[in-house]
Protein backbone atom coordinates (compact mmCIF):
# COMPACT_ATOMS: atom_id res chain seq x y z
CA UNK A 1 0.00 0.00 0.00
CA UNK A 2 1.14 3.87 -0.36
CA UNK A 3 -0.13 5.96 1.79
CA UNK A 4 0.09 9.96 0.85
CA UNK A 5 -1.48 10.80 3.92
CA UNK A 6 -0.62 13.32 6.73
CA UNK A 7 -1.55 13.81 10.09
CA UNK A 8 -4.48 11.16 9.42
CA UNK A 9 -6.84 10.92 12.74
CA UNK A 10 -6.25 7.70 14.96
CA UNK A 11 -8.93 4.91 14.98
CA UNK A 12 -10.68 2.15 13.41
CA UNK A 13 -11.83 2.59 9.29
CA UNK A 14 -15.45 2.98 9.61
CA UNK A 15 -17.55 0.99 7.30
CA UNK A 16 -18.31 1.88 4.04
CA UNK A 17 -21.98 0.04 3.03
CA UNK A 18 -22.76 -0.56 -0.04
CA UNK A 19 -26.00 -2.32 -2.25
CA UNK A 20 -27.13 -5.59 -1.37
CA UNK A 21 -26.77 -8.30 -4.43
CA UNK A 22 -30.24 -8.44 -4.68
CA UNK A 23 -30.73 -5.05 -5.00
CA UNK A 24 -27.95 -5.02 -7.45
CA UNK A 25 -29.17 -7.71 -9.96
CA UNK A 26 -32.76 -5.93 -9.49
CA UNK A 27 -31.38 -3.01 -11.35
CA UNK A 28 -29.65 -5.15 -14.03
CA UNK A 29 -30.37 -4.14 -17.83
CA UNK A 30 -32.02 -0.62 -16.34
CA UNK A 31 -29.82 2.66 -15.96
CA UNK A 32 -28.93 4.02 -12.24
CA UNK A 33 -30.05 7.55 -11.97
CA UNK A 34 -27.59 9.34 -9.32
CA UNK A 35 -28.68 13.03 -8.97
CA UNK A 36 -27.42 14.36 -12.75
CA UNK A 37 -25.65 10.65 -13.14
CA UNK A 38 -27.20 8.21 -15.35
CA UNK A 39 -25.29 4.76 -15.02
CA UNK A 40 -26.07 1.87 -17.36
CA UNK A 41 -26.49 -1.73 -15.83
CA UNK A 42 -26.36 -4.66 -17.86
CA UNK A 43 -25.94 -8.35 -17.94
CA UNK A 44 -23.97 -10.74 -19.60
CA UNK A 45 -24.24 -14.27 -20.07
CA UNK A 46 -21.29 -15.95 -20.56
CA UNK A 47 -20.66 -19.60 -20.74
CA UNK A 48 -17.34 -21.88 -21.68
CA UNK A 49 -16.88 -24.25 -24.23
CA UNK A 50 -14.77 -26.05 -21.72
CA UNK A 51 -12.84 -25.60 -18.57
CA UNK A 52 -9.74 -24.30 -20.65
CA UNK A 53 -11.21 -21.93 -22.62
CA UNK A 54 -10.16 -18.54 -20.95
CA UNK A 55 -12.95 -16.17 -20.02
CA UNK A 56 -11.08 -13.20 -21.78
CA UNK A 57 -10.89 -10.00 -18.68
CA UNK A 58 -7.88 -9.21 -16.97
CA UNK A 59 -9.87 -7.30 -13.56
CA UNK A 60 -7.92 -5.29 -11.00
CA UNK A 61 -6.94 -6.89 -7.83
CA UNK A 62 -6.64 -4.51 -5.52
CA UNK A 63 -10.42 -4.06 -3.86
CA UNK A 64 -12.15 -1.05 -4.22
CA UNK A 65 -16.28 -0.78 -4.46
CA UNK A 66 -16.53 -3.89 -7.14
CA UNK A 67 -14.12 -5.86 -9.77
CA UNK A 68 -12.83 -3.41 -11.81
CA UNK A 69 -12.15 -4.42 -15.64
CA UNK A 70 -8.78 -3.83 -16.36
CA UNK A 71 -8.28 -4.77 -19.99
CA UNK A 72 -10.03 -7.15 -23.04
CA UNK A 73 -8.36 -9.55 -24.75
CA UNK A 74 -8.80 -9.16 -28.05
CA UNK A 75 -7.23 -11.92 -30.01
CA UNK A 76 -8.25 -15.59 -29.44
CA UNK A 77 -10.66 -17.53 -29.15
CA UNK A 78 -12.11 -16.16 -25.49
CA UNK A 79 -15.51 -16.09 -24.10
CA UNK A 80 -15.87 -12.35 -23.42
CA UNK A 81 -14.69 -11.98 -27.16
CA UNK A 82 -17.20 -14.12 -28.50
CA UNK A 83 -19.43 -12.85 -26.86
CA UNK A 84 -18.73 -9.55 -27.84
CA UNK A 85 -19.03 -9.94 -31.27
CA UNK A 86 -22.72 -10.72 -30.62
CA UNK A 87 -24.20 -8.79 -28.16
CA UNK A 88 -25.62 -5.35 -28.70
CA UNK A 89 -23.34 -2.49 -28.48
CA UNK A 90 -24.98 -0.96 -25.40
CA UNK A 91 -24.21 -4.52 -23.74
CA UNK A 92 -20.64 -4.82 -24.96
CA UNK A 93 -18.37 -5.77 -22.19
CA UNK A 94 -15.47 -3.04 -22.24
CA UNK A 95 -12.51 -2.11 -20.22
CA UNK A 96 -13.05 -0.20 -17.58
CA UNK A 97 -16.41 -2.05 -16.57
CA UNK A 98 -17.62 -2.63 -13.18
CA UNK A 99 -18.82 -6.04 -12.12
CA UNK A 100 -21.50 -5.53 -9.01
CA UNK A 101 -22.87 -9.46 -8.98
CA UNK A 102 -21.28 -12.87 -10.45
CA UNK A 103 -24.07 -15.43 -10.50
CA UNK A 104 -25.79 -13.87 -8.01
CA UNK A 105 -23.23 -13.61 -6.53
CA UNK A 106 -23.08 -10.01 -4.33
CA UNK A 107 -19.14 -8.27 -5.93
CA UNK A 108 -19.07 -5.21 -4.08
CA UNK A 109 -16.97 -4.64 -1.39
CA UNK A 110 -19.29 -4.06 2.29
CA UNK A 111 -16.70 -2.72 4.08
CA UNK A 112 -12.63 -1.34 4.23
CA UNK A 113 -12.24 -3.56 7.33
CA UNK A 114 -10.09 -6.40 7.61
CA UNK A 115 -11.02 -9.85 8.21
CA UNK A 116 -14.12 -9.18 6.25
CA UNK A 117 -15.14 -10.92 2.95
CA UNK A 118 -14.50 -8.20 -0.25
CA UNK A 119 -16.51 -8.51 -3.56
CA UNK A 120 -12.66 -10.15 -4.94
CA UNK A 121 -13.00 -12.97 -2.69
CA UNK A 122 -16.27 -13.62 -4.02
CA UNK A 123 -15.65 -12.85 -7.92
CA UNK A 124 -12.29 -15.26 -7.26
CA UNK A 125 -15.20 -18.41 -6.29
CA UNK A 126 -17.44 -17.65 -9.14
CA UNK A 127 -14.88 -16.99 -11.82
CA UNK A 128 -14.14 -21.04 -11.44
CA UNK A 129 -17.15 -22.08 -12.27
CA UNK A 130 -18.25 -22.86 -15.83
CA UNK A 131 -20.85 -20.34 -16.63
CA UNK A 132 -21.08 -16.83 -15.99
CA UNK A 133 -24.08 -14.85 -15.69
CA UNK A 134 -22.10 -11.00 -14.77
CA UNK A 135 -24.36 -7.85 -13.79
CA UNK A 136 -21.98 -5.08 -15.18
CA UNK A 137 -22.09 -1.31 -13.99
CA UNK A 138 -20.29 1.11 -16.56
CA UNK A 139 -18.50 3.16 -15.23
CA UNK A 140 -19.01 7.06 -13.78
CA UNK A 141 -15.94 8.91 -15.00
CA UNK A 142 -15.19 12.50 -13.52
CA UNK A 143 -12.50 14.81 -13.56
CA UNK A 144 -11.08 16.80 -10.52
CA UNK A 145 -8.22 19.57 -10.21
CA UNK A 146 -6.01 19.09 -7.18
CA UNK A 147 -4.49 22.62 -5.80
CA UNK A 148 -2.09 23.40 -3.75
CA UNK A 149 -2.01 26.65 -1.71
CA UNK A 150 1.06 27.86 -2.49
CA UNK A 151 2.71 25.62 -0.34
CA UNK A 152 4.79 22.65 -2.25
CA UNK A 153 5.39 20.49 0.63
CA UNK A 154 1.56 20.34 1.77
CA UNK A 155 0.36 16.70 1.98
CA UNK A 156 -2.48 15.59 -0.69
CA UNK A 157 -4.25 14.00 2.45
CA UNK A 158 -4.83 10.59 0.14
CA UNK A 159 -4.63 6.92 0.93
CA UNK A 160 -3.70 5.00 -2.37
CA UNK A 161 -3.14 1.38 -2.87
CA UNK A 162 -2.65 -1.08 -6.13
CA UNK A 163 -1.13 -4.43 -7.21
CA UNK A 164 1.30 -4.92 -9.56
CA UNK A 165 -0.55 -5.46 -12.89
CA UNK A 166 -3.33 -3.44 -11.92
CA UNK A 167 -4.64 -1.05 -14.36
CA UNK A 168 -5.30 1.98 -11.73
CA UNK A 169 -5.27 3.37 -8.72
CA UNK A 170 -7.59 3.27 -5.52
CA UNK A 171 -8.41 5.60 -3.36
CA UNK A 172 -8.81 3.68 0.38
CA UNK A 173 -8.97 6.72 2.43
CA UNK A 174 -9.35 10.64 2.20
CA UNK A 175 -7.60 12.58 5.05
CA UNK A 176 -9.78 15.57 6.68
CA UNK A 177 -7.15 17.16 6.25
CA UNK A 178 -4.78 17.71 2.98
CA UNK A 179 -5.14 18.99 -0.45
CA UNK A 180 -7.81 16.11 -1.43
CA UNK A 181 -10.28 16.90 1.54
CA UNK A 182 -9.76 20.94 0.75
CA UNK A 183 -9.97 20.77 -3.03
CA UNK A 184 -11.72 18.18 -4.23
CA UNK A 185 -14.78 17.24 -1.74
CA UNK A 186 -16.17 15.24 -4.28
CA UNK A 187 -13.50 12.38 -4.38
CA UNK A 188 -14.17 9.30 -2.07
CA UNK A 189 -12.86 6.47 -0.99
CA UNK A 190 -12.91 3.60 -3.56
CA UNK A 191 -12.90 5.77 -6.01
CA UNK A 192 -9.91 4.77 -8.70
CA UNK A 193 -7.79 6.98 -10.47
CA UNK A 194 -6.86 6.01 -14.24
CA UNK A 195 -5.31 9.20 -14.85
CA UNK A 196 -3.34 11.90 -13.82
CA UNK A 197 -3.28 15.10 -16.21
CA UNK A 198 -4.62 13.57 -18.48
CA UNK A 199 -2.40 10.56 -18.86
CA UNK A 200 -3.29 7.00 -17.91
CA UNK A 201 -0.13 4.76 -17.19
CA UNK A 202 0.74 1.84 -14.55
CA UNK A 203 -0.57 2.50 -11.27
CA UNK A 204 3.59 3.09 -10.09
CA UNK A 205 3.39 5.77 -12.84
CA UNK A 206 0.26 7.38 -11.38
CA UNK A 207 1.33 7.36 -8.00
CA UNK A 208 4.71 9.04 -9.21
CA UNK A 209 2.71 11.43 -10.90
CA UNK A 210 0.26 12.52 -8.01
CA UNK A 211 3.27 12.74 -5.72
CA UNK A 212 5.84 14.88 -7.60
CA UNK A 213 5.30 18.18 -5.90
CA UNK A 214 2.56 19.78 -8.27
CA UNK A 215 0.90 22.96 -7.59
CA UNK A 216 -2.02 21.59 -9.19
CA UNK A 217 -3.12 17.92 -10.39
CA UNK A 218 -6.27 17.21 -12.72
CA UNK A 219 -7.29 13.54 -11.73
CA UNK A 220 -9.48 11.38 -13.90
CA UNK A 221 -11.87 9.24 -11.19
CA UNK A 222 -13.86 6.19 -11.86
CA UNK A 223 -16.46 5.44 -9.69
CA UNK A 224 -18.55 2.44 -9.46
CA UNK A 225 -22.24 4.02 -8.13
Amino acid sequence: MFCCFCGQPEGEVSALTFDDASEAIDQAAQSVVTGAVDIQVFKAPLKRKSLEQPWGISVDTTDSSAVHIHSIRTIGSTVVREYNEKAHPDKVIRGGDYIIAANGVNTRSRSMKVGEENGMSSWLREVLKYELELTLQRPHIFECVMKRNGDLDEQLGLDLNFSPGDGSVVIQGVSERGVASRSVPEVQPLDRIVAVDGVAGAPSQLVEACTDGKSQLQLTISRCV
